[in-house]
């Protein structure tokens, strides 16, 4: 038997919904057209090639059953961001809650169902791409809620949007699929703040997906938090196309996460147009981050920056899959990408493939990875001059993860950052600055 003969329950939820009562009936033939496509192509395994070093059997695929919806529901009242300056919204399982009255002029939010027809084709179109995966097809069949988030030509919004993602506790396995749509006209500027939390003890499963449609000398940044504790799991799939002049930046930041996968899929498909992706893993126990990133250059005279650390204790596993490819007419194209990896016990497991799939020779592009422990030279410096060995050691891990913090705005989330990351160290090790990023110990 194949994972595709293979019965899956909330997959079935998914079909019966379809046929009884479709969340959005004039989205009906594309979602069954999905389903289908989710059916041929099954669950992920790791007979995959794209899903070969992750565990996918801790998402417990077959065991889930969908979550219902609620209705009104209110915010669960999670830890807030000490002096962050915000508009925040509140997404309960998926589930937007009330839109706040003092949004910044020039966005527009609303429920991602009900949406008019060109608004909702936009909503699906990643379900009909040639490379559309099976979770992002059984989000586009079965989702039914979610966010359409629109910021019209030439809005500057300030403050920052912040998107509280939050998961009511529960004991059994189940499974969202929230949908998170983001369209940004031409000249506009936005940063936008998406905070995963789970309240209490969360068997949940997010099989999220977003689309970001960055319009011509647009300005967008997307900061995501994972802080979501052992027993939840999140799958999210984003796709973002980028046009000419166009700037857009990803930081993803996963502190306390009990699985994560993510695809990031980034098109830049008119010229200038550029972005930064940046990703940051603090994990130990058995916690498991998988980030596999696409970049894809179609266009002359794009750029990238791609780069993501990880620091991994305890029997913590990461995964760093990175892609990026220069289409043959793209000459002019600037790609750099680095993947750096602190792996503090023997338990622990990183693996990194990072990738170049170049058709264009009047390019410049460098990759580059090391994995490995801390360096014993910096180790015995510290330890020269008084410092204790546990400290010193705090001191080079924080360092070493605090090179992707340091620039990151608003300086209340650079706070909650490096809390989280002291918050893994040894709680009676002295941590002060230290200057310099360590050097690894390269091991591959």
């Amino acid at each position: 038997m194949t994972n595709t003969d293979v019965v899956i329950p909330w997959m079935e939820s998914v079909a019966r919904r379809l046929e009884d009562r479709p969340p959005d009936p004039s989205t009906t033939a594309p979602r069954m057209a999905a389903l289908e496509r989710a059916r041929r192509a099954g669950l992920p395994t790791r007979r995959l090639e794209d899903w070969r070093l992750t565990p996918v059997s801790a998402l417990r695929l077959g065991e889930r059953t969908l979550r219902e919806r609620t209705g009104s529901i209110g915010a669960l009242g999670t830890e807030a961001i000490d002096g962050l300056d915000a508009v925040s919204l509140d997404l309960v399982d998926g589930e937007l809650g009330s839109v706040p009255t003092d949004l910044p002029t020039g966005v527009e939010i609303r429920p991602i169902l009900g949406l008019d027809a060109e608004r909702g084709e936009a909503a699906l179109a990643s379900a009909r791409l040639e490379d559309a995966t099976a979770m992002e097809c059984l989000n586009a069949a079965g989702h039914d809620r979610g966010v359409w988030l629109e910021v019209h030509a030439g809005a500057d919004v300030v403050p920052c949007l912040h998107l509280r993602l939050e998961s009511r506790p529960g004991t059994e396995p189940e499974i969202v699929l929230p949908r998170l749509h983001v369209r940004v006209g031409q000249g506009a500027r936005v940063r936008l703040l998406l905070d995963h939390r789970a309240e209490g003890s969360s068997h949940l499963l997010w099989n999220l997906c977003v689309g970001l449609e960055v319009g011509p000398n647009a300005q967008v940044e997307i900061l995501e938090l994972v802080r979501t504790e052992s027993t939840h799991a999140l799958v999210a799939s984003y796709r973002a196309r980028v046009e000419r002049d166009a700037r857009f930046c990803l930081r993803t930041l996963s502190l306390d996460a009990g699985f994560v996968r993510e695809d990031l899929r980034v098109r830049l498909v008119g010229e200038n147009a550029a972005c930064t992706v940046e990703g940051l893993t603090v994990a130990d126990a058995h916690q498991v981050v998988d980030h596999h990133v696409w970049i894809h250059h179609d266009v002359p005279r794009t750029r990238s920056v791609e780069t993501f650390r990880s620091v991994l204790d305890g029997h913590a596993r990461g995964v760093f899959a990175g892609r990026v490819r220069v289409a043959e007419g793209a000459r002019g194209t600037d790609a750099q990408q680095n993947n750096a990896n602190l792996v503090l016990s023997a338990q622990a497991q990183m693996d990194t493939l990072p990738q170049l799939e170049i058709y264009n020779d009047d390019i410049k592009a460098s990759h580059g990875a090391t994995l490995g422990q801390l360096d014993l030279d910096a180790l015995f410096y510290l330890r020269s001059r008084g410092i204790d060995e546990k400290s010193a050691r705090a001191m080079l891990t924080f360092a070493f993860a605090n090179e992707l913090v340091e620039h990151l705005e608003p300086e209340a989330l650079r706070a909650v950052v490096r809390r989280h990351i002291l918050a893994h160290l040894p709680q009676d090790a002295a941590v002060i600055a230290v200057p310099a990023l360590p050097s690894l110990e390269e091991s591959t």
